[in-house]
Parts: C-alpha cells; structure tokens; sequence
C-alpha cells in the first residue's frame, strides 16, 4: 500500500510537471518521464546557446567600443590590406597570411596547437633537467675527458708499435719463406718417386705462402698437394715435416722423428713404400714410429734387422686390484646430562 501511495504520489507530480512545462501527459510513467527528459535536454541546449549568443554579443560590443558595425567592417578591411602590403613587401614563400574564411576553426586550430607546442615544451624542460642532473660537472668532464685523451694517445702508440712489429714478422716470414722453399723443395723432391710409386716426378714449393704442387709423371701436369688423394697427401706432408726438422736444426745434430700412424692412410703398396722411405731415413736419423697396424708389425718384423733396428711390442700394463673399503665403526658418544 505504501508503495502504491508513493508511486501515485510520482505520477501526480510528474503530470503537474508536465502540465506546467507544456509536455503532453502520457498515461505510462516511463513515457511521461521520457517525454520530460527530452524537454529537460531540448530546454539544455537552448540554454546553451542563449549563453554563447550572450558571449557573442558582448565580444561584439567591446569591439565596436560604442562604434557602428559598418565601421567595425571598414577597420577589419583596412587590417587586411595592411597585412597584404606587408606580406608583399617580404621575400617570396617566407610568411604565408591564413585562410580566415573561417576564423574560429582557424582560432581553435592555433588553440590546439599551442596546447600541443606547450605540453612538448614541458616534456622537453623536464627531460632537459633530468639530463642536468645526472651530466657530471664541468670539472669532472674535463678531468674524464684528459684520461680519455691520454688513453687515445697510448691506444695510437700502442697501433703504431703493433704495425711496425707486423712489418717486421711479415718481413721475416717473406725472407724465411724465400730461404725454406727451395730447401724443402730439394729434400722432398729426393723422396717423392718413391713415395708416390712414380706417380709424381717433381715438387715445387712456392715462397710467398709455402703452398706445394707436384708434377705428374704420365701427364706432366701440376696439381696441388692438398687436393691429391688422403694417403698421397700425408706421405708428401711428412716429408715436408721431415725436411722442415732437419732444416731447423742448427746445432749440427740429427733430431729424432717421432711418428704415429702415419700409413693409416696409405694403401698397401703405398705403405709398404713409405715404410721403405722412413727405413732410408733411418740410417740418418733416429725414426721412432707407433703404429696399431698388424701389416706395419708385420713388415717390421721382415725388414727390420738388429742391432741398428727394433721392434718394441708395448704391452698394458697390469690393472691394479681394487682395494676393499673397511668399515671402522665406533662407540657411542655417551648422553650427556644437564643439571637443572
């Protein structure tokens, strides 16, 4: 019932409402409030516009300052033609005069640019006093800038001496290169028939980088070491490594070759041919070959003669027996006891 009496109570207020601002009463509460909230709008914006109208006017009285609007017209039209001398007087494309068919768009426009040139400007101030406070001091950046100088300078010397000191060693490299090929050249050309089984007559090693070709004996065509087959390649390679150690031994001895599995490579007659050239070199020099190969074995033990030659069988040593781990047990601590 109360709520009845209070909903009655609404209506009767919402027809007075509607009776005293001219809306059609509706027989609905929600269309009677409806058609009220659409007058209360309508009734807004022309609020609204009698305010602005208001403004207008009185914009337009301060500029009239009690003269007509004709003169007010005449005044704009004698600005206008100023401006147009001005802009005529200035260099070509330096200053362009606006558009003001529309002068409030244009009005705004400029408003919204300011607004935006403003909000940069405080962007770019409190960035510019962050940058302030975290920049060193005049001082300090002069002190950092004085080690920084002299750690450029030592950089330069440092460059200066780096290069000279590779000028030497590529000068070096160039003469010790003119000087080692035609040694090496000469010391692998009296092996390399025989290694090659008469495949490759000649050698030729060239002093700017040491690289190697070889002549073929059928064709008489010169091929590069590196791309010949994997055993040639080794059998010449260990010549050249044979070459080099008795050429860089200056003390008048015969240095000792020490070999490991170097027919791996090398096909049965090949190795039996190496084999044979490192025997050779062995009345020369003391060679020292290890080898997992049973033909290798084999052929020692043909070849091979004492006492200037041996064969050394090297056998695993003994596996050493594990020693049991003892277990060393111990006595209980005894408790110990706190008096209260």
């Amino acid at each position: 019932a109360t709520a009845v009496a209070r909903r009655d109570a609404a209506m009767t207020a919402l027809r007075a409402a509607a009776d005293a601002t001219g809306v059609e009463a509706a027989t609905e509460p929600d269309e009677l409030a409806r058609s009220l909230e659409a007058w209360q709008a309508a009734r807004g914006d022309e609020l609204r516009r009698g305010q602005q109208a208001l403004a207008e006017w009185q914009q337009l009285q301060a500029l009239l300052d009690g003269g007509t609007m004709s003169e007010l017209e005449a005044e704009a039209a004698r600005r206008r033609q100023r401006a147009t001398d001005l802009q005529a007087a200035l260099p070509p494309g330096s200053v362009a005069l606006p558009d003001l068919a529309d002068p409030e768009g244009h009005l705004s426009a400029l408003r919204d640019e300011a607004a935006s040139l403003s909000r940069d400007f405080d962007l770019a101030r409190g960035s510019l006093q962050e940058r302030r406070d975290v920049l060193p001091g005049v001082a300090e950046a002069e002190e950092a800038a004085g080690s920084a100088n002299a750690e450029l300078a030592r950089v330069h010397e440092l460059a200066a001496t780096i290069n000279a000191t590779l000028q030497l060693l590529r000068s070096a490299q160039d003469r010790v290169h003119r000087d080692l090929a035609p040694v090496l050249g000469q010391a692998v050309g009296r092996w390399l028939p025989i290694v090659s089984g008469g495949a490759y007559s000649e050698i030729s090693v060239d002093p700017a980088d040491l690289n190697v070709t070889v002549k073929e004996q059928a064709t008489g065509q010169w091929r590069r070491a590196r791309l010949l087959s994997e055993g040639t390649r080794e059998q010449i390679f260990l010549l050249l490594r044979v070459a080099m150690a008795e050429h860089l031994v200056t003390t008048n001895e015969r240095a000792p070759l020490i070999l490991d599995e170097v027919t791996a490579q090398s096909d049965a007659e090949r190795k039996v041919q190496m084999l044979q050239v490192l025997h050779r070199l062995s009345a020369e020099r003391q060679v020292v070959l290890f080898t997992h190969d049973d033909d290798v074995v084999a052929w020692a033990q043909e070849a091979l003669q004492a006492p200037q030659d041996r064969l050394v069988r090297l056998e695993a040593p003994p596996r050493m027996a594990p020693v049991p781990m003892q277990t060393i047990s111990e006595p209980a601590p005894e408790p110990v006891r706190v008096a209260d």
